[in-house]
């Protein structure tokens, strides 16, 4: 079916304003918040602690992933000829070579490379999303690209055996669109916005601006026509941390952000208390050093000159006259159970220190370590898994696109065994049948 500019602006806009997409877009707003260290935010004139402690549990689960062993391996039978494992190790080196060639465009454009960026995906938005585009370029040049999307500007409709459509949003500027594509987006100050849509048949690029809640548009035009990409389906791959399947609410509406599980996906909602008991005591701990006397006279209007703790002195009282500290206010007993519980409950949802830091001093049996390695690694499982299926989608959609479309190319690259390797790839090289394992496993 042909969507035109306005129809297609409407639908898009009509399911980034639906609740379940709503719901998904603030849990990563809150997830971000506590991986830049949002600062929390006390009340007027009271002591405020941010604890580090989200980051560091970030960058601990991205390390563990990023150094993860990453491999793919075209299996073919034991009594495979000579030939084929020639044409299936070579296909092995194209993979190994696109994968080069798409992170040397990364850091050319000043981006991590591909796997460093769905991993942050995974990690923070508890949602990956990937590109893949192979195609001949007006000059008859192979061009690849492949990206990692952010989800939080994406969404899509997921139908009974696969999605519908999937948009990718992003804003221009108007002088942008001005020189890119010389179109006008209206008469205000406000940037335009781009869509790029895919169907399972079509591909369209869309610029508008000036859209209301319901999908009414000021201006709204092709920058790219709707024309037949040829795949089988969708070059976009969405997925997700975990093993949550798609579930359902009781109105029918999608479950996004339970499915959607960052490295925050179980602790979520206890660094914000946390901080909250730590100010209170920091705050309790301020008041108690204050040094408050209480000092009973005759007439209730005598003072002590200066300072009475700033050095020892001898302070002169008449009969009846009392000097008193006021007692310190202390932090309540309830204030250290409650963070005792919080702490509990972070070992478990988190990387558990020290043992997950490599800290601990103390000597553990082999089945011991073997143990808490296991556990440990447990943390990182939902997170190779989905590094594993978007390569995995990533190989297969490279082999198919590349015989379907591809042209002669040569690429370069580094082997497993860390050997370079040039080789000359053709499109008649790959065999259409042949199976793709992907394996990603924490070390």
């Amino acid at each position: 079916m042909e969507y035109t500019a306005a129809e297609i602006v409407r639908i898009v806009t009509r399911k980034w304003q639906s609740e379940p997409f709503q719901r998904l877009r603030q849990q990563m707003d809150k997830d971000f918040d506590l991986f830049s260290l949002e600062p929390y935010k006390a009340e007027v004139n009271h002591q405020s602690y941010t604890s580090p402690a989200p980051k560091n549990d970030f960058l601990k689960i991205l390390h563990g992933l990023n150094k993860s062993s990453l491999t793919w391996q075209i299996r073919l039978p034991e009594d495979a000829p000579e030939n084929k494992r020639k044409s299936a190790s070579k296909a092995e080196g194209l993979l190994t070579g696109v994968f080069d060639r798409v992170d040397r465009q990364n850091r050319k454009a000043g981006l991590p490379t591909l796997r460093a960026g769905v991993s942050w995906y995974a990690c923070a938005r508890g949602v990956v999303a990937v590109k893949c585009l192979l195609y001949a370029n007006q000059d008859g040049e192979q061009e690849i690209d492949i990206q990692a999307l952010d989800p939080y500007w994406m969404c899509w409709e997921d139908g009974h055996s696969s999605r519908a459509w999937v948009a990718y949003i992003y804003h221009v500027s108007k002088t942008e669109a001005k020189e890119t594509w010389d179109k006008e987006i209206g008469t205000d100050e406000k940037d335009g916005v781009v869509i790029d849509w895919w169907t399972r048949k079509n591909n369209a690029v869309v610029l508008y601006s000036g859209a209301t809640p319901d999908g009414e548009v000021e201006y709204a035009d092709f920058v790219k026509e709707s024309e037949t990409h040829g795949l089988k389906d969708i070059p976009i791959f969405i997925g997700y941390p975990g093993s949550t399947p798609m579930v359902r609410r009781a109105d029918g509406s999608l479950a996004l952000k339970d499915r959607a599980f960052s490295v925050y996906g179980s602790a979520r909602e206890i660094y914000g208390p946390r901080n909250k008991q730590i100010s209170f005591a920091m705050d309790t701990a301020e008041k108690s050093v204050a040094g408050t006397l209480t000092y009973t006279t005759a007439d209730g209007r005598k003072q002590i000159q200066g300072d009475p703790f700033g050095a020892w002195k001898v302070v002169l009282l008449k009969t009846g006259e009392v000097l008193t500290p006021l007692e310190a206010p202390k932090v309540p007993s309830e204030t250290v159970l409650l963070l005792s519980v919080m702490e509990r409950d972070l070992q478990q949802s988190t990387i558990p220190f020290p043992i997950g830091y490599g800290l601990d001093p103390q000597a553990h049996s082999g089945a011991a370590l073997a143990m808490m390695n296991d556990n440990t690694r447990s943390n990182y499982g939902p997170f190779t898994d989905v590094l594993e299926a978007t390569y995995l989608w990533g190989c297969e959609e490279i082999l198919g696109q590349f015989k379907k479309k591809g042209q002669k190319m040569e690429l370069r690259g580094f082997d497993t065994k860390g050997k370079f390797f040039m080789l000359e790839a053709d499109p008649d090289d790959i065999d259409d049948g042949w199976y793709i394992q992907v394996k990603c496993e924490p070390k």
